[in-house]
């Protein structure tokens, strides 16, 4: 087993630097395959940074890489969401000179490090468009479904309080470390969201038993772990945006839809329902809930307390750490475990703005990528996958951890936003071309009915032009469509729109600047393709259209 878990973790490795958006994947399953790996080998707890940096130096590899192609990752980085991300952790490295607790919170802060730069920095430049991150969610079912059930059969896990360890062996030592069982469990929903929110390019039979392997897995794991939040956030993710993955034009989709949704809750009832009975029930139980609750009620009671007697703190915030001020205890980073109360009290109102910010930016970003893929239901369910991602991480962080330790959401965030930009830039650029490649104003039939539409000035719902309710990607989607392409990437996309452009007559292509008609210059009312000799195609490449001979010659007599 540890030697087809270090060739899993090489391949993941060597996969992520010759494909980039394979790092994202690397980057997910990193903490439960690192568990994975402590427990079956002594070598990896001798040297607890290997895996930490064998992850690390293959994602800025992959960054590295993928700056030598077409798709430069640092395209769409700067955007507001990134750059209010960045206010706020400065704002939070500035709380270290005023901190009540200054030896924790720098201890803290400088341990991790390395997780700042992976998850703030290398995570979000490791895709640049949607299409990317929707060719490695099948790979991370695959991946991610190994690893969980490695973790359920593994010898090393072990059934203690209602919750699944890892029990890790220390070298030299009979004493065994339980691994955190949180990641594990994270790792299940995040199985989870992705099996039910996607929505495959094919209807391949193998590609639903994935994913319905891949939700049982995660629902699996997340019941044996112990992670209550986990499932319940789980659980509202997919309620949530499981309508907004499915397209929905009519009353029969809303059934379909509806209906969907009460199968799959149902569904997700049934499994978690099936573990519960397999030993992890006592975690469900009331005084089990109710000591959690009690616990991190009085956290939080203490640490905003503190914070409300304090005049200057209600701007500034106490400072990070604050908790282990207040609970009067050095060493171990504590806090909150709720995300919210964690930034009143440590960074006050300011800090709090700032967070907010980010948070309504990121909601605009999810907002915005599904609009752009409305009419595409593959893009629309990739694209709230990783909406769903995100915000399971912020529902996450109202029960439990740090940003000072792995920052969450914010990882997630940024990449949410640095797609949505990108892809905005793109469909602007579609769209440009699609609207200088509009057809003169004639009556253009329907295609299903034959008839004109005179509410929509004669023009009809033709498949080749935008309605007032398409989005900006739509002529060329429609166009590719059309040709038997119902997936477009974005490069055949920038080809269906130079074809558009060739259908209106016009010169040049998507790689070309069209300039506008000369208005002495009289216009075909039917397009007709040129010929621009071999390998040239109207429109394409930038080649020059032959306008239709005015005056054609006359045809030559028949010979007996």
């Amino acid at each position: 087993m540890t030697a087809a878990l270090v060739a899993l973790l090489a391949l993941l490795c060597v996969t992520a630097v010759m494909l980039p958006r394979y790092a994202l994947l690397l980057v997910l399953v990193f903490f439960p395959l690192e568990q994975l790996l402590q427990a079956y080998s002594p070598f990896f707890v001798a040297r607890a940074s290997f895996v930490n940096l064998a992850v690390g130096i293959s994602a800025l590899l992959a960054v590295l890489r993928s700056m030598s192609t077409r798709d430069s990752p640092l395209v769409g980085s700067i955007n507001p969401l990134m750059l209010a991300t960045v206010a706020f952790y400065m704002f939070v490295f500035l709380g270290l000179v005023y901190t009540p607790s200054p030896a924790s919170a720098n201890r803290f802060v400088r341990g991790n490090y390395p997780y700042y730069g992976l998850m703030l920095v290398l995570f979000p430049l490791l895709a640049t468009r949607l299409d990317q991150v929707r060719a490695m969610l099948v790979p991370f079912l695959v991946v991610g479904s190994m690893v969980a059930t490695a973790i359920i059969v593994s010898p090393s896990a072990k059934v203690e309080g209602g919750r699944l360890f890892v029990e890790i062996s220390t070298p030299g030592s009979s004493e065994r470390i339980k691994a955190n069982p949180l990641e594990t469990a994270t790792l299940g929903a995040l199985l989870t969201i992705t099996g039910i929110l996607f929505n495959p390019r094919t209807k391949n039979p193998l590609i639903l038993i994935i994913r319905v392997g891949a939700t049982v897995a995660g629902l699996g794991i997340a019941v044996l772990a112990g992670g209550r939040g986990q499932l319940i956030a789980a659980f509202v993710t997919v309620l949530a945006l499981f309508p907004f993955a499915r397209q929905v034009r009519n009353i029969g989709q809303f059934v379909l839809v509806a209906g969907g949704a009460v199968v799959v809750l149902g569904f997700m009832g049934l499994i978690v329902g099936l573990f519960l009975n397999s030993g992890s029930g006592s975690r469900w139980g009331a005084d089990s809930v109710n000591d959690a609750l009690t616990d991190r009620f009085s956290r939080i009671t203490q640490l905003l307390t503190a914070w409300s007697n304090d005049p200057v703190a209600w701007f500034i915030g106490l400072g990070p750490a604050a908790m282990n001020h207040v609970l009067g205890t050095e060493g171990d980073l504590q806090y909150p475990h709720n995300i919210l109360a964690e930034v009143l009290g440590s960074h006050g109102l300011i800090g709090f703005g700032l967070f907010t910010l980010v948070c309504v930016l990121a909601g605009l970003a999810a907002r915005k990528l599904w609009e752009l893929y409305a009419d595409d239901p593959i893009g629309r369910s990739a694209a709230m996958v990783l909406a769903g991602w995100a915000l399971f991480s912020l529902l996450i962080a109202l029960k439990q951890g740090s940003y000072l330790a792995i920052p969450a959401p914010f990882y997630f965030f940024l990449l949410l936003a640095k797609l949505a930009s990108t892809e905005s830039a793109m469909a602007w650029r579609y769209s440009q071309h699609a609207l200088d490649a509009e057809p003169p104003d004639a009556p253009v039939p329907d295609p299903d009915t034959d008839q004109d539409h005179p509410d929509d000035g004669g023009l009809g719902a033709h498949p080749l032009r935008p309605t007032p309710h398409d989005g900006p990607l739509a002529p060329a989607l429609r166009f590719s469509r059309l040709l038997g392409d119902p997936d477009p990437t974005p490069v055949a996309l920038l080809a269906s729109t130079d074809r558009l452009a060739a259908l209106a007559g016009l010169n040049g292509g998507a790689h070309a600047h069209p300039s506008p008609p000369d208005p002495a210059e009289p216009r075909s009312a039917t397009p007709v393709y040129g010929h621009g000799g071999p390998g040239h195609h109207a429109g394409l490449n930038g080649s020059t259209l032959t306008p239709p001979d005015p005056h054609p010659p006359a045809p030559a007599p028949l010979k007996d």
